[in-house]
């Protein structure tokens, strides 16, 4: 029995070597979810791409547009802002060539790519911070987005800051007769690839925003945050009679 496996093994080495390994060509991705296309982006490359928790709170002014900015007054409660990890944020992962670059911002890192090139690119959402409605300073957001400003022109606040990260692995073409590849092989462009373990690494931060002219004050009087039950008693046949209540939601 061990002789006819070892013939076998020896055959199958063989016929590998004769032959090549064969991949069909794998499917190369274009496009990304259209959601991730809806997000707006914070269109700079600066410190604040890489500092969530200063670019959230600002008043920015501009064209959604065009994404176009200029960044404003910064309006934070007293507990500041905290930047979050976040779990298991993965939202795309693909084979991919330099055409998928005019699917936008997300995939604009295979631009870099060659004609005959193709890569592996995973897009995962990695951290975000974001101010909650009780603590946005309203009165102050009324007052800015009051301000005499050009027509057509915006003014937002930044409620929430998400930073994604985009890592591209390229791949080198191989012999289909090469052996001892470790990792991943597979067919693209009607080659046999392998990953290269090179990397490029590129990182962008999408926001999530108030429109001033649509923020309303705080009711004069009223108490902000959720109804607070400070009595009830439950009758005999099972309804629960509220005697007090203090606060609502305005």
């Amino acid at each position: 029995m061990q002789l006819i496996t070892a013939v076998f093994a020896l055959a199958l080495v063989m016929l590998v070597g004769c032959q090549g390994i064969h991949f069909e060509d794998e499917v190369l991705s274009t496009a990304v979810n259209p959601k991730m296309k809806k997000r707006i982006v914070w269109p700079y490359d600066d410190a604040l791409k890489r500092n969530l928790a200063q670019l959230a709170g600002h008043v920015i002014v501009g064209d959604l547009t065009s994404g176009s900015f200029d960044r404003g007054n910064r309006y934070v409660g007293e507990a500041g802002v905290e930047v979050v990890p976040i779990e298991a944020g993965e939202i795309f992962t693909a084979k991919c060539d330099s055409s998928a670059a005019a699917e936008g911002v997300y995939l604009m890192v295979t631009s870099s790519l060659a004609a005959n090139e193709v890569a592996e690119v995973t897009i995962a959402d990695i951290s975000e911070v974001f101010i909650p409605w009780d603590d946005i300073p309203r009165d102050e957001l009324v007052k800015e987005g009051a301000r005499a400003r050009d027509e057509g022109v915006g003014c937002y606040y930044v409620q929430a800051a998400t930073l994604t990260s985009i890592v591209m692995e390229r791949s080198v073409v191989v012999d289909s007769n090469t052996q001892g590849l470790v990792g991943e092989a597979y067919g693209a462009k009607g080659k046999v690839r392998h990953a290269s373990k090179k990397f490029s690494r590129d990182y962008v931060v999408s926001l999530t925003l108030l429109d001033l002219s649509l923020i309303q004050p705080v009711p004069p009087n009223s108490i902000r945050g959720p109804l607070t039950l400070r009595e009830s008693r439950v009758q005999p046949d099972g309804l629960v009679v509220i005697e007090q209540l203090s606060g609502w939601e305005d």
